[in-house]
């Protein structure tokens, strides 16, 4: 350490004089300064000089500068005098913004340089800081001192306990205060100086569960006392030091794991658990322009602590972290409510993930799959992607079978039912067509309506530990679901042992799997044969049996492979048998390549030209694994393209599917875009566009299926109010074509299935069904149902009636499938209701019907 640049005594009252006659305050300003080398003084009249009538820019403030030159220009040693003149500069008051903007720059420069700073020095430095009165540039001002004490020993920072105790202190006192972007990196550093010092706090650093946010007090609540607890402090300090990086460092870890044990990890639980339940809050500021609002989820300090948490968990036995990690990551990964398409955290889900991914357990996996399937932003689908492939990797399987081989089974049987003594009643969990449900019996076995008062009060464990099981049930079944669609339209191939394994006796993936139809070939793919599971086989259409060999290949069947016959023949099976599916398969819509698209070569215009609300459709192509675009006022908002790759497992390709949109403006939508209309679809492989003609057909048809959804179910056309609230809007001519247009694929599939359902119905008589419309003889007048939007027209001369109608129930009537959109049920609903139409009674129809 080299010889300081600050004496024992009183500055000099000839230094004194020179810097007051230099900075231009008065002189008692340097009353009690410290005895400074008059070399502090010369290198500070050299930068003060060069910088006069100079303004510096915020990103390189001495670029191209004659100060920034003086600086360069001095010795390793001088860089010391430069740093001190600029903070014993800001202990005298100065207001020059030239002069402050300088200080800045240069104490910027300097703190990043590994100095030989002497203790005395950083003494100063820290008094300096201490006594600086603007709190909102505080954290600039401490940066030079506490980087310089951070490269200190221990023996010689333990000289500067109270000056740094003392920093600690005024930058807790004024941390609401502090420039938000960085308050937070200032006091972490300055409590990794106090923990060098062994200074343990009794209470909370002032960066974590403030104020500056919702989850703060929230967090404070739900502790109460335990706040307070020196262990959970202890935990809580710690978690905010993670690193910024990727992962945490391996020491970090090791005391984390030390730290989170018995009993502070059930206040962590406790912590977590309010972080998925806390939504960010409009903070309003005011301007000169107006008051504006924007959200905040996690203020920086309580974001860093909340990861450190996340991570502290990795390695922590208890059966409650896979699943609430899962709920973390779900919930950070939505857009903010009035942001700019900002999600809520991104830098916590990955956390999230990579916690779950150092697990690696199932239950870690299941959580990572369902995760998986909710996420949409290509870098945390990557981030995703690599842990299970590196868990894969791990056991020598592929990705997809790892997926399938962690799925947990929840103790249930066959049947998919589970039951559990608790004291004297029993607990049954079982799958439901419904969905879930936990039900209690007593002891004779009487089913009971709710909670035994018994269990509540000596089974809470037991009670809690039940619904958790439940909840995760309920979110585990629809990310199945939609893995074993992607299946479907990816066409993946199931050895036959592991397909029963894995797919037909899991009490879980089996309740999905044995209501679909597969198809095995016992010929290495040269030929196939279909049927549906009965019996641990497959039932062909007919009524056949094949067995299914544990070296078959085995894949789902899909109607783009089949000829128009088996295709009949499986849904009038599915009618006749009232077979309902999980997702639409013996239903499932098809689309070939048409002779516009051939010409077209490159893309589709086939679901151009449309107005869709863009809110529903930028959530049902997310739910059906596109990246949707985010839309708005800003530069670059007004277009973009929903995007989602489709794998085809027979060639080992993936293609990159692109559906244009643009954004609509309007003038009533407050800022927040309303309507887009869509453009053309088109594909790339390996970032090279492809002909329409080389997509395989599956990919093909899967693509366009979801194209057609977003348009068949978001277009302004199934509004039956827009014929009221649009008619001075500029679509009100698209609106009147389209809620009346020709069928696309999947209103054809509606129609048939109504031609399958209606004519077992009690108004059979009463209705027809043509190319376009179910056509509705009530006993006052005659309607026509539109099949593709729903909307309704009056004879004789077409007039329009508007009903907003709910989808008829599956209780009232047998649908053999389920609808993103319901509409199949809300034309049914409509079709039941005007057949009676002199029953109804509603003003806002009947009035309609005069």
């Amino acid at each position: 350490m080299g010889d300081s640049f600050i004496g024992t005594g009183p500055l000099d009252p000839e230094a004194a004089e020179l810097l007051a006659e230099s900075i231009r305050v008065p002189v008692n300003r340097f009353a009690d300064w410290p005895a400074v080398s008059t070399r502090v003084v010369e290198v500070g009249e050299a930068l003060r000089k060069a910088s006069i009538g100079r303004r510096y820019a915020w990103n390189h403030p001495l670029k191209d500068t004659k100060a920034g030159e003086v600086l360069a220009g001095l010795p390793t040693e001088d860089l010391r005098a430069a740093g001190l003149w600029a903070m014993l500069y800001r202990w005298t008051g100065g207001t020059d913004r030239t002069h402050l903007d300088l200080c800045n720059a240069v104490t910027d420069v300097v703190a990043v340089r590994r100095l030989a700073w002497t203790a005395r020095e950083i003494s100063v430095l820290l008094d300096c800081a201490a006594r600086y009165r603007n709190s909102y540039h505080l954290p600039v001002v401490l940066k030079l001192p506490v980087s310089a004490a951070a490269r200190l020993g221990d023996d010689e920072l333990r000289a500067l306990r109270e000056p740094i105790l003392a920093a600690r202190t005024r930058a807790a006192e004024c941390f609401e205060d502090m420039n938000p972007d960085r308050r937070g990196t200032t006091v972490k550093q300055l409590e990794q100086l106090a923990g060098r010092l062994g200074h343990e706090a009794d209470d909370l650093p002032a960066m974590i569960l403030n104020d500056l946010d919702a989850f703060g007090p929230r967090v404070r609540e739900a502790l109460g006392e335990r706040v307070k607890d020196r262990a959970l402090i202890a935990l809580l300090k710690h978690a905010v030091g993670v690193s910024s990086g990727a992962r945490p460092t391996a020491s970090w870890r090791k005391q984390a794991a030390r730290l989170v044990a018995e009993p502070v990890h059930e206040a962590v639980r406790q912590i977590l658990t309010v972080l998925v339940a806390h939504r960010e809050e409009l903070v309003v500021s005011p301007s000169s322009h107006g008051d504006y609002g924007f959200p905040v989820y996690l203020d920086g300090g309580n974001l860093d602590m909340a990861r450190g948490l996340v991570w502290a968990v990795a390695t922590l036995d208890a059966a409650w972290v896979p699943s609430l990690l899962g709920d973390l990551a779900v919930t950070a990964a939505v857009r903010m409510a009035g942001g700019w398409g900002e999600l809520r955290s991104e830098r916590l889900v990955n956390a999230a993930i990579g916690s779950l991914g150092e697990r690696a357990d199932d239950a870690a996996v299941a959580q990572l799959s369902r995760i998986r399937s909710r996420l949409r932003r290509k870098t945390m689908l990557k981030s995703v992607d690599k842990a299970l492939s590196t868990v894969a990797e791990r056991g020598g399987i592929s990705r997809e079978r790892l997926l399938d081989r962690t799925v947990p089974d929840y103790g249930l049987d066959a049947d998919g039912v589970r039951s559990e003594a608790v004291g004297e009643h029993t607990a049954v969990l079982a799958l439901t067509d419904d969905g879930v449900s936990l039900v209690f019996a007593d002891a004779a076995g009487r089913r009971l309506a709710g909670v035994p008062m018994a269990v509540r009060a000596d089974h809470a464990d037991v009670l809690a530990d039940l619904r958790r099981e439940v909840k995760e049930l309920k979110q585990m079944l629809p990310t199945q679901r939609f893995r074993i669609e992607e299946a479907l339209g990816s066409g993946r191939v199931w050895d036959g042992a592991e397909w029963r394994a894995y797919c037909l006796e899991h009490p879980v993936t089996g309740r999905i799997t044995r209501a679909l139809i597969w198809e095995i070939s016992t010929d290495g793919g040269a030929s196939w044969r279909a049927g549906l599971p009965a019996e641990g086989e497959l039932s062909m259409v007919d009524g056949g049996l094949l067995v299914v060999p544990a070296d078959a290949r085995v894949r789902l069947w899909h109607p783009v492979r089949a000829d128009r016959d088996e295709v009949a023949a499986w849904r009038d099976r599915f009618a006749e048998e009232r077979l309902r599916q999980p997702f639409k398969q013996a239903y499932r819509e098809i689309y070939l390549l048409t002779p516009a698209e051939e010409s077209t070569h490159d893309h589709s215009n086939r679901f151009a030209a449309h107005v869709l609300r863009y809110g529903q459709a930028r959530a049902l192509l997310t739910s059906r694994g596109w990246s949707a675009p985010s839309l708005g006022y800003w530069d670059g908002g007004y277009e973009g393209a929903a995007v989602r790759v489709y794998r085809d497992e027979a060639g080992g390709a993936e293609f990159r599917a692109s559906f244009d949109v643009t954004l609509i403006a309007t003038e009533t939508d407050g800022g927040n875009p309303a309507l887009c209309s869509t453009g053309r679809v088109h594909f790339t492989l390996d970032g090279v566009s492809v002909a329409l003609r080389d997509i395989p057909a599956l990919v093909l048809s899967e693509a366009f299926r979801d194209c057609d959804l977003a348009v068949g179910v978001t277009s302004i056309a199934t509004d039956p109010t827009w014929a009221d609230t649009g008619r001075d809007s500029d679509h009100w001519d698209y609106w009147s074509r389209a809620s009346t247009a020709d069928l696309g694929a999947a209103a054809q599939i509606r129609r048939e299935a109504l031609r399958r359902l209606l004519p077992r119905t009690k108004i059979a008589d009463r209705v027809e069904i043509g190319d376009r419309f179910v056509r509705v003889r009530g006993n006052k007048r005659t309607f026509k149902v539109h099949i593709g939007s729903g909307n309704i027209l009056m004879e004789p001369n077409d007039s329009y009636l508007c009903i907003v109608a709910k989808p008829h129930g599956g209780k009232q009537l047998f649908l053999p499938f389920e609808e993103a959109d319901g509409m199949l049920g809300v034309i049914l609903s409509k079709v039941f209701l005007l057949a009676a139409d002199d029953k109804i009674t509603d003003p806002t129809i009947t009035r309609q019907l005069v």
